[in-house]
């Protein structure tokens, strides 16, 4: 559940964005990221996944 300052519910997760890429697994979080580089599309959205990313790893150690 999204709160509506965009942050996440329950989960305890940091969210910045108030997007939905949370949900999506490690594996499509990184197709995503390479094919959104591939295509060039907004950096903004590519640093975003790389963020995400980044915490993910971070909070795995």
């Amino acid at each position: 559940m999204i709160n509506s300052d965009g942050g996440v519910g329950s989960s305890g997760k940091r969210d910045n964005s108030g997007t939905v890429i949370q949900i999506l697994n490690d594996q499509m979080l990184l197709e995503i990221h390479v094919k959104a580089i591939q295509h060039k599309l907004d950096p903004i959205f590519i640093n975003m996944i790389k963020e995400e990313i980044d915490s993910r790893y971070l909070e795995s150690k």
